[in-house]
């Protein structure tokens, strides 16, 4: 598998209104779900990645 950071400025990541122990699966279903919307992304890849996010991004 292959693991991609994606730099986000410190403002930016503590100005989510979300819980602290909720952002980065927030913030990656934000991201797959928007990509399926303008068909980047299939249906099969946003479940794939819906796994990991109930598994825990770290």
């Amino acid at each position: 598998m292959v693991e991609v950071n994606l730099p986000i400025p410190a403002k930016v990541y503590l100005a989510l209104k979300i819980p602290e122990k909720e952002k980065k699966t927030v913030f990656l279903t934000e991201i797959v779900v928007s990509l399926y919307q303008r068909a980047i992304l299939s249906f099969g890849k946003v479940r794939e990645l819906a796994q990991m996010a109930k598994g825990g991004i770290s």
